[in-house]
């Protein structure tokens, strides 16, 4: 039975308490004639605003099946980016924004933000997925396919709401697709009516090779148990183990302070526009997202062991003026 994803830094405990570990050691590789590598993505954030350092091979430092490795190779990622916008339409998410307004800032900070050689497709979901049926970078394929995302019947927005099952098609498409592949996912995480889990979402992504990175407001949801007493859901926990296990990022208002936009924080700048009488939706945090997607290294290390399960995955950068996303687990080549 292949082992499940290692859960490295757990969100939300419950969630993911079944399961199974992975192997604390992997045995020795006992290839000498040509070791298997594995090759990942790795994404750079900056501690502070400016430009993005150059880093090298030594700058990392890669801990996998219970033990240091070195790495191989690290190179700029110049493939040509592939990315699907999948937008949750449901009635929970909806009415948190105007829908005017988000698909007017779709528009401006996503398709119209596309640079040369970049192609999106864009897809909304409620109960069914609605995708663009084709990579482009034409703004008009685009602009169409957005306004298919968000025509879906009233009735249908009320549930259920399978997001681990419509994210997971998603990725399958991106599968056999050239180039650096990724998925942005704007969805409060209240999913229903799922045959897939959110683990087999995860290993997908990680199999793939495909980041998932998430916009997605801070909510949180209180079920009632009795006259004094009730349970506190939290829908962004499981996003941000998602996010954080493929590589991805998750972003919503509460992170604005910590994004500046031409040497500029967020904050202020959004104080500014709400003071001018301009509403701000969802997607004005789409552009950092988007633009995190560009600042992204291959990193390569050698595979400590090829028997095509899952193993954990921490990747560390030394210096003090970068973070990095990467993914957090692996399949090992058989």
């Amino acid at each position: 039975m292949t082992p499940r994803l290692a859960l490295l830094t757990i969100a939300a405990p419950v969630l993911f308490a079944l399961t199974p570990p992975l192997p604390a050691q992997a045995p020795e590789s006992t290839n000498t004639a040509k070791e298997p590598r594995i090759t990942i993505d790795v994404g750079v954030d900056l501690t502070q605003f400016g430009a993005v350092p150059k880093l090298q091979a030594a700058d990392f430092e890669v801990r996998t099946a219970g033990r240091e490795v070195p790495v191989s190779s690290l190179t700029v990622n110049r493939q040509p980016l592939r990315i699907v916008l999948l937008l949750d339409v449901t009635a929970s998410v909806s009415k948190r924004y105007d829908k005017g307004d988000f698909e007017e800032e779709i528009r401006k900070l996503f398709i119209d933000a596309l640079q040369p050689g970049e192609e999106a497709r864009i897809g909304g979901f409620a109960q069914e997925l609605r995708l663009g049926p084709a990579f482009s970078s034409d703004p008009r394929v685009l602009r169409k396919a957005l306004d298919t995302a968000f025509s879906h019947k009233k009735e249908s927005t009320y549930g259920p709401s399978p997001i681990w099952d419509h994210t997971y098609a998603v990725v399958d498409e991106l599968a056999n697709v050239q180039g650096r592949r990724a998925v942005i996912l704007f969805t409060d995480g209240r999913s229903t009516g799922n045959r897939r889990s959110i683990h087999d979402l995860a290993e997908r992504c990680i199999q793939t090779g495909v980041s998932l990175s998430v916009l997605s407001y801070d909510r949180q949801v209180y079920i009632q148990q009795d006259a004094t007493s009730a349970v506190v859901v939290r829908p962004r926990n499981p996003l941000l183990w998602l996010a954080e296990v493929t590589g991805g990022r998750l972003l919503g208002p509460s992170d604005t302070g910590k994004i500046d936009v031409a040497g500029l924080n967020l904050d202020h700048i959004l104080k500014t526009l709400k003071d001018a009488g301009q509403i701000i939706g969802p997607g004005t945090l789409i552009g950092e997202l988007l633009a995190g997607l560009r600042r992204v290294y291959t990193l390569e290390f050698p595979a400590p062991v090829a028997d095509g399960k899952f193993y954990a995955l921490d990747v560390r950068v030394k210096r003090t003026d970068a973070t990095v996303r990467a993914p957090r687990a692996y399949q090992a080549p058989k």
